[in-house]
């Protein structure tokens, strides 16, 4: 019991380290996702308002009022077309672009630290791994996002699409792991890492309630 309340300690203080080093997320469109200090992936969530005055404001409240939980990132997103299908598949995109710029932030975020950020300023090799993973986090952890909600509305001879969107936090953490641990010279640079450890110690379910 020591041992995970330790765990747990330092678990929250690498977790205020990251969010006092990289702020809030801002755009357009909504992402939502607020949890604990003690939730692992607390640095990479942000709850953006939804654009006033957009059409959107037609859109059911879930789209105004998306989820908010430790488990899932949520987004939404409306789009309008002539062709509802093509509403859709430009509202779905749109979701998957929020999507991927919290991943993008996950994965920073993980090998975090001023030891390893030196690192890749001196080692353009490294950097290079570290960017071929950057790359391959994103669709990996999207294929995990499933459609949650789905309002069509006619608006004159248009259709508006409003969708909501729901990704699960583990996932995402998860795929940025297995990209990291995949690259063998980045997996070593990143274990030297202040964070690493403690990211690993809670994928393997070190921090889970019992």
């Amino acid at each position: 019991m020591n041992d995970l309340k330790i765990g747990r300690n330092i678990l929250g203080l690498v977790l205020a380290i990251l969010i006092a080093g990289c702020g809030g997320s801002s755009g357009g469109g909504s992402v939502a996702g607020d949890s604990p200090a003690t939730d692992p992936t607390l640095q990479t969530s942000a709850r953006l308002d939804p654009l006033s005055g957009e059409p959107g404001a037609s859109c059911p409240d879930w789209f105004q009022n998306p989820p908010r939980d430790t488990r899932n990132f949520y987004a939404t997103a409306t789009e309008s077309d002539r062709d509802v299908d093509a509403a859709f598949a430009r509202a779905r995109q749109a979701c998957l672009n929020r999507f991927e710029q919290e991943i993008i932030n996950n994965f920073r975020q993980l090998v975090a630290g001023v030891q390893f950020q030196r690192r890749l300023a001196d080692d353009s090799e490294l950097l290079a791994h570290f960017n071929r993973a950057l790359e391959k986090a994103p669709d990996l952890a999207l294929q995990d996002a499933a459609l949650t909600e789905r309002q069509d509305l006619a608006e004159g001879d248009l259709w508006r699409v409003c969708l909501l969107m729901e990704l699960r936090r583990r996932a995402v953490d998860q795929a940025v792991y297995d990209v990291v641990v995949a690259d063998e010279e980045l997996h070593a640079a990143a274990r030297e890492g202040e964070n690493f450890k403690v990211w690993e110690d809670y994928l393997q379910g070190k921090f889970d309630e019992e």
